[in-house]
């Protein structure tokens, strides 16, 4: 996981990595590790105005193409 080693959360937080750039979501590293069903995803990202587009963004959640980073977090049953 040399890839993902930067991004590691904090002992104190319920993710494994966070602060992940979007443009390495399809990355060999991250599709192996969320292939194994134990992870999911979160995405995170700030409301936007591009242009015509305006996207506000809810505070619970972040829609993936509208995304600046991604974070990583175990499925609670594991």
């Amino acid at each position: 996981m040399t890839l993902l080693a930067k991004y590691l959360s904090p002992e104190n937080e319920t993710s494994v990595f966070k602060g992940i750039p979007i443009a390495l979501r399809h990355s060999d590293e991250v599709r192996n590790l969320m292939m194994t069903r134990k992870f999911s995803v979160k995405y995170r990202g700030q409301s936007k105005h591009l242009g015509h587009i305006i996207y506000i963004r809810p505070q619970s959640y972040c829609h993936k193409q509208f995304a600046d980073t991604f974070a990583i977090y175990p499925y609670s049953n594991y």
